[in-house]
């Protein structure tokens, strides 16, 4: 190799460094961007005619979070013995689907979101106790666990 070739050699290689660290450093790409838009909610409210007769403080039933205020054992027993029965299924198993809409429903019954802190803490504590670890366990048998 010429003394022109190794020079012309460095240079890119020196070029891509710099590239390498300006893209490494954020400063030219965000790569970080949330892109959630419940915490990205930047976009001003613009009301209809068809909401202006709500009060401000109402929401509407989509957004209406489930009462984690009121959850009994039979819900934690139900909603639990599902998500378990997904746990153990294989990906393919078609019922998973069905499993998934069922706690949906059960979540629906009960007025309680499944996938809350408080609903977790509280089944987890009630799981703790072998009447209710049972009762799950039953459960799980009627919707075709093995397990013992």
């Amino acid at each position: 190799m010429s003394k022109k070739n190794i020079i012309l050699l460095i240079g890119v290689l020196i070029a891509i460094c710099i590239l390498l660290f300006i893209y490494q450093s954020d400063f030219l790409f965000k790569k970080n961007v949330d892109y959630d838009p419940e915490k990205n909610n930047n976009f001003p409210i613009t009301s209809t005619e068809e909401d202006s007769d709500e009060s401000p403080n109402t929401t509407s039933n989509e957004t209406k979070t489930p009462n984690t205020g009121n959850i009994s054992d039979e819900a934690c027993i139900e909603i639990l013995a599902y998500a378990f029965r997904i746990a153990e299924s294989d990906l393919a198993d078609p019922k998973i689907l069905e499993y998934s809409k069922k706690m949906e429903e059960l979540e629906k019954k009960y007025g309680v979101d499944g996938e809350s802190d408080y609903f977790n803490e509280y089944c987890d504590d009630r799981v703790g106790d072998d009447e209710v670890y049972e009762k799950i366990k039953e459960k799980m048998r009627e919707l075709g666990s093995d397990i013992e």
